[in-house]
């Protein structure tokens, strides 16, 4: 798949509406497709013509783009270093990433990454504060 080139965004543009099955065209690939999500397994259910997109209820309403840019960061064995390669990206994206593209998904993933653990600390901290007050204490109530 990779980056859309001018001949890529005029391929694939028929598709068959998923909820009236009315035969459709997109103007180029990079337009979003239309759908919505099924309230039985949460998958998404699309894409959808104009019309049927505008009977959903605008709050059930989800557009799926496509990215701005995709990129691989791959990391070698024994620390010896990373890359960043465009290879092997299976998605369709719509430009080449540059290099403040690289270090501001880097930096957002490394701190999505700091939060999850702290929060994985703190609520280890809080299950261990409440442990201990739970434990018997040796005062003795009578009934």
């Amino acid at each position: 798949m990779g980056v859309l080139t001018e001949d890529k965004l005029m391929e694939n543009l028929d598709f068959t509406c998923e909820r009236c099955q009315a035969e459709c065209t997109k103007v180029n690939a990079a337009e979003p497709e239309l759908g919505y999500v099924s309230k039985v397994d949460g998958t998404f259910v699309g894409p959808l013509c104009k019309n049927c997109w505008n009977q959903i209820p605008e709050n059930e309403r989800v557009m799926r783009k496509l990215p701005e840019t995709a990129f691989l960061v791959v990391l070698r064995q024994d620390g010896e270093g990373a890359y960043m390669t465009t290879e092997g990206v299976n998605i369709s994206y719509l430009r080449e990433p540059t290099f403040n593209d690289i270090l501001t998904a880097c930096s957002i993933v490394q701190r999505d990454v700091d939060e999850a653990l702290f929060a994985q600390k703190l609520t280890t901290q809080i299950v261990r504060t409440l442990a201990q007050g739970q434990k018997a204490s040796k005062l003795v109530i009578p009934k």
